[in-house]
């Protein structure tokens, strides 16, 4: 699977780019194609007010899917107009007015102006670009300044980076590193030569990425990570240091991603997204939306690839990074290869060679010259296929870029082969074998690397001069450009009337949803009511249980007194008894009959049975239905059986039943007993407990 990765050493925001869908040159406006494009949006704007003029029913117009993608089409190419206008105003005024300041500036304090520059032209005209860093340089090896010095080195980086001079910008970067780590060293509690370390050890990660050499890459990177958590450490609400945390996250995300840890790098790009979504950070989104796309893609996840490559692409557009949206339209065109939609594969590949052919990044213009050479042979056109193959091999053999020649070898020898040139095809791959040779001797690529640069250096000092004519040009254009935005002024206004009746339906339709509303807002009303109403009603039940179970225990209350009362005079009674007994034993045997009718009487009083009805009429106010249930389940208990029943029910002892009912506490115990074998009562439950269950 081919892919389009740059990486962005320090200075500069690093950017992980993959691709979008919109030109970026609509950013710049520096070449005809965009300015071919502009003036087929305005013919077309016309010629949509002109279609509206011309209808005889403008209401039915309105209502329509066509005049709605209309007036869509008109705000969305009105709005990227104004972008890139705005755009190109803000970098290009910035850039005349550091150019005029350059002028007239002598000694030291060109440094930061040049280092500056460079960073401007570093995504619109890198060869510019790396003029200013080499004399930011020169300047700073002449005033001995170790930070300017490391700025400068830095900026150098940069431009041969995207130049494709990968070994050259490495060793600046070490450089780099190496001065502000002897810096960092004297003074340890400088947090801002730690950070400055932190991106530059970053950036070599980057270049050693680009080199396809991974396990350097992550050693870097996990450096950098540390580096950053010992900042945040130091000062959690810092807003660069948690920015450049996320990024640093969202490159190890590519890195284990190449080393095939996809499950560690999925996560880790999951995380970087998050947290800079948190923060707000646009870069850092836009990098991790890159990255997720491509893992998308390795997953074959298309159309999630695709919904977000369109986010990443209104971020890029909205940062104004032309190398980012190149990336993305390569990645599109990967997208559509592997759906094999080759037709709009091959638009979006030849998009993105335009863009990186305009800013002359090698690795860029090899990649996807490379990529158009393999949908051409899928296309069945082999002629077309071995002109962008030569092209991206020659981009890559000439900018040392050792891992996109062999991409380049394997792809035209595979032409060769599949229309049976194979002799050509053996002599391509015999290239390829030296080639792969040449990778496991990193030393003499390097040395060949800086050979080209030299070469690349002395044809890009040719070029400055033909740049100088082509600045002049681009202010001419914008002055056009500027009429041109004035006139989209006053078809805006076209639009107002429009807009109007569009504002009235809204505030109807703004209207109806009060009403809806207010209507739930009245059924929430009428909720809440129904739940106070059940509350209360069951509150009154819980206040009629309570009563009732209040009166119920006032009962039991006299239940007990009953049965109190006739065990008093029981005792009563049975105390007289002893005392006749007594008297009896002290007198002559005369009184005997006498005292033998007394003790007669008082036991015919102590049996009768009016006290059992008493008691029982008020047992049965308390627990209606008991004798009855009990008679239905049990019809064989004698009635002393069912007054023990009774006894028990209202949970009265042994000793008391024995006192009420005159008999000794063995004889209640013996009619218990019985009793339970008639019950059939398990020897584990008491009496009283089942008595309760009746």
């Amino acid at each position: 699977m081919r892919k389009h990765v740059a990486s962005v050493p320090p200075g500069v925001e690093r950017k992980l780019l993959r691709g979008q869908k919109a030109c970026p040159n609509y950013s710049f406006l520096c070449c005809d194609r965009c300015r071919q494009k502009i003036s087929m949006y305005l013919i077309g704007l016309f010629r949509i007010f002109h279609t509206l003029n011309k209808s005889n029913n403008l209401m039915i117009m309105k209502n329509s899917t066509a005049f709605r993608a209309c007036i869509f089409l008109f705000n969305l190419n009105l709005f990227m107009l104004i972008q890139g206008l705005s755009a190109l105003y803000a970098r290009t005024a910035e850039i005349d007015s550091l150019e005029q300041v350059l002028a007239n500036t002598r000694g030291e304090a060109r440094i930061e102006i040049l280092h500056e520059l460079s960073r401007l032209y570093a995504h619109i005209e890198t060869s510019k670009s790396l003029v200013f860093a080499t004399e930011g340089v020169e300047l700073a090896r002449e005033y001995e300044d170790p930070l300017r010095l490391s700025d400068a080195l830095n900026a150098l980086a940069i431009s041969h980076y995207y130049l494709g001079n990968i070994s050259l910008s490495i060793a600046y970067l070490q450089e780099s590193i190496q001065m502000l780590e002897g810096l960092w060293q004297a003074d340890t509690a400088n947090r801002e030569l730690l950070f400055r370390i932190s991106l530059l050890s970053g950036n070599v990660s980057n270049a050693y990425s680009q080199q396809g050499e991974f396990e350097k890459a992550l050693e870097m990177l996990l450096k950098e990570r540390r580096y950053h958590e010992k900042l945040i450490g130091h000062d959690p609400e810092n807003i660069k240091y948690q920015q450049r945390m996320a990024i640093c996250l969202s490159n190890l995300s590519t890195v284990y991603r190449e080393l095939n840890k996809l499950p560690v790098a999925e996560e880790m790009l999951v995380n970087a997204l998050m947290k800079s979504r948190e923060i707000n950070y646009s870069t850092g989104i836009a990098a991790c939306l890159n990255n997720l796309g491509l893992l998308r893609i390795e997953q074959e996840r298309y159309r999630e690839a695709l919904e977000i490559y369109e986010e990443a692409l209104q971020l890029n557009m909205e940062l104004a990074d032309s190398i980012a949206i190149a990336g993305t339209y390569n990645n599109i065109g990967l997208i559509m290869e592997n759906t094999e939609d080759f037709q709009q594969s091959l638009h979006y590949y030849k998009s993105s060679l335009k863009i990186t052919e305009r800013l002359k990044y090698a690795y860029g213009i090899s990649n996807t010259s490379n990529n158009i050479g393999k949908i051409y042979q899928l296309m069945g056109r082999p002629d077309s296929a071995e002109v962008f193959i030569l092209k991206g091999l020659e981009t890559a053999r000439k900018n040392g870029l050792l891992t996109l020649e062999m991409q380049s070898l394997t792809t035209l020898s595979s032409l060769y082969r599949s229309t049976g040139n194979f002799r050509q095809a053996l002599d391509v791959y015999q290239d390829y074998s030296i080639v792969k040779d040449s990778l496991f001797n990193l030393e003499r690529t390097r040395q060949i690397a800086d050979m080209e640069t030299k070469y690349e250096t002395e044809r890009i000092d040719r070029e400055n001069l033909i740049l100088r004519k082509d600045i002049k040009i681009h202010k001419t254009t914008q002055r056009l450009l500027f009429l041109a935005v004035f006139t989209l002024v006053l078809l805006t206004a076209m639009l107002y009337f429009l807009m109007r009746a569009k504002n009235r339906l809204l505030r109807q339709k703004t209207a109806i949803f009060e009403q809806q509303k207010q209507i739930q807002s009245m059924e929430i009303e009428k909720k809440e009511m129904e739940r106070k109403y059940f509350e209360d009603q069951v509150f009154a039940e819980q206040e009629i249980n309570r009563l009732q179970k209040i009166k119920l225990e006032e009962q039991n209350r006299k239940l007990a007194a009953t049965a109190i009362q006739v065990t008093t005079k029981n005792q009563i009674l049975e105390s007289i008894l002893q005392e006749i007994d007594q008297a009896s034993k002290s007198k002559l045997h005369e009184p005997d009959e006498c005292y033998r009718n007394i003790r007669k009487t008082v036991r015919a009083n102590m049996n009768l049975d009016r006290d059992w009805e008493q008691f029982k009429r008020h047992f049965e106010e308390v627990h209606p239905d008991f004798f009855i249930k009990l008679t239905e389940r049990y019809p064989n208990l004698t009635p002393g059986e069912q007054k023990i029943c009774a006894y028990y029910r209202i949970n009265l002892g042994t000793n008391e039943i024995a006192q009420i009912l005159n008999v000794t506490i063995a004889a209640v115990q013996k009619s218990r007993h019985r009793l339970r074998k008639k019950l059939g009562i398990d020897s584990r439950m008491e009496m009283n407990e089942f008595m309760l269950n009746i």
